[in-house]
């Protein structure tokens, strides 16, 4: 079947294969600059009460007029993204019990209320609208919904309960809005959700116990905002929570043991807050922890024992921080730890026990720090691949420093204060070749200018 009268031009109309007379129909004005009326989308859908899917973004519609759309029983999917919309009228989506997705993403829509009763909607798009508040009778509506995008409007309360209908929520996306607060009751009996953004809003306080009916939540990002306090019960109910994103806050304290409901969690970020100093049991019950940002913050202490329970963790980064020394057995349970991270931070001693069992270690970077000797960690960590030691105060290399890390491939050693070379520093690196020893450095890419060398 096809539609061959103007303004409209058919890019795909096939007969599906599964379904007697069903319809994909796309109507498009981007290459012939034609603008579509209400009455001309009545007249050409109205025959065609089989269509399945329906996209007519990116066609200049500034309404959807009540009789244009509703009543397509068949329908399962409907893409009104980048147009004008400013306003759905009443009833709009009457009457299509089959009708799963729907995109309005990218319009100038102030208010989304009385679509009508959609009860198949699963996924549901509103982003990048301007959209100033959510109604929890319009999201009534929607009983069926596991997917909704509320992404770039300007929503500034969140009222609570607002998802007390939607009880099969899996996703949520609120980031980039204003929302000031999170009440204490705004996802309440929402036990299915499972991924949750709030990132990139004003938020300065979330209610006590907002999250405590999230069990399976497994992805909570509340990045860039503007939190302080974080109550020590913030993250309770959250036992199947893998990934939290909280960097970029005005975070300066975390309570001892607030990560103790979340024993799964594999991927936490911290970076870009104003935490100053570290307590014992932080990070209490992180057993299953692999990375940790710690980065961009004002940290100059640390207990010797906060990263005691993180015997899975392949990812510390602790950069841009005040911190002057590394105590022993500061790490000695990271037995997983493949990358470590310290650079920018006032770093003058590593204890030659800071880092007793890290046998899996592939990446150092401790440049830009005030180091005057090549750490143990370096010396005996021989599955190291890459070290960065550069802008330091190291005087000289010894002949021990490196030349148990045969694995080695990028080495930094510039803008330290070298003025002493042993003739045997780098002797792992000889190879003799038809009778002559060189120096290779393809294979351990090293970087030393801006140093004065004495050999």
């Amino acid at each position: 079947m096809s539609i061959a009268t103007e303004p409209y031009r058919v890019l795909r109309c096939t007969h599906s294969l599964n379904y007697t007379h069903s319809i994909v129909i796309i109507v498009d004005r981007m290459r012939r600059n034609l603008l579509i009326s209400s009455s001309e989308i009545r007249t050409i859908l109205d025959s065609l009460r089989s269509l399945r899917f329906l996209d007519l973004g990116e066609n200049g519609l500034t309404e959807i007029p009540t009789s244009a759309i509703h009543n397509h029983t068949h329908l399962q999917k409907l893409d009104l993204s980048d147009n004008r919309l400013q306003r759905i009228q009443r009833e709009a989506f009457f009457n299509m019990p089959s009708l799963k997705e729907m995109s309005l993403r990218n319009n100038s829509l102030q208010e989304f209320s009385h679509p009508g009763e959609i009860p198949s909607l699963k996924e549901l798009d509103l982003s990048i609208n301007k959209l100033t508040h959510l109604s929890s009778s319009v999201l009534l509506a929607l009983p069926s919904l596991t997917r909704i995008d509320i992404s770039n409007n300007i929503i500034a309360e969140l009222a609570p309960n607002t998802f007390t209908g939607n009880k099969q929520l899996q996703m949520i996306d609120l980031s980039y809005n204003g929302l000031h607060s999170v009440p204490s009751q705004s996802f309440s009996g929402l036990t299915n959700l499972q991924m949750l953004d709030l990132s990139r809003n004003k938020i300065e306080n979330l209610g006590a116990g907002v999250f405590q009916d999230l069990r399976r939540l497994k992805s909570l990002n509340v990045a860039n905002n503007r939190i302080s306090n974080v109550p020590s019960d913030l993250l309770m109910g959250l036992t199947a929570l893998q990934h939290l994103n909280m960097k970029a806050n005005a975070i300066n304290f975390i309570p001892e043991r607030f990560f103790g409901y979340t024993v799964q969690l594999i991927e936490l970020n911290l970076r870009s807050n104003l935490i100053s100093e570290l307590g014992p049991k932080v990070f209490a019950s992180l057993n299953a922890l692999e990375s940790l940002a710690l980065a961009s913050n004002q940290i100059g202490f640390f207990d010797g024992s906060a990263f005691d329970d993180m015997p899975k963790l392949r990812a510390l980064d602790i950069s841009y921080n005040r911190i002057s020394d590394v105590p022993a057995h500061s790490f000695k349970n990271l037995v997983s730890l493949e990358k470590f991270e310290a650079r920018e931070n006032k770093i003058g001693n590593v204890h030659d026990a800071a880092f007793p069992n890290t046998k899996k270690l592939q990446i150092v970077d401790l440049a830009h720090n005030d180091i005057t000797s090549v750490p143990r960690l370096v010396k005996k960590s021989l599955s190291l691949k890459v070290v960065d030691l550069s802008h330091n105060s190291i005087v000289n290399i010894q002949h021990e420093d490196f030349n148990n890390i045969e694995g080695l491939v990028e080495l930094y050693l510039n803008d330290n204060k070298i003025a002493q070379l042993s003739t045997r520093a780098f002797e792992v690196y000889y190879y003799k070749i038809y009778g002559t020893h060189k120096l290779i450095f393809a294979k351990a890419r090293a970087c030393m200018h801006e140093n004065i060398f004495c050999c």
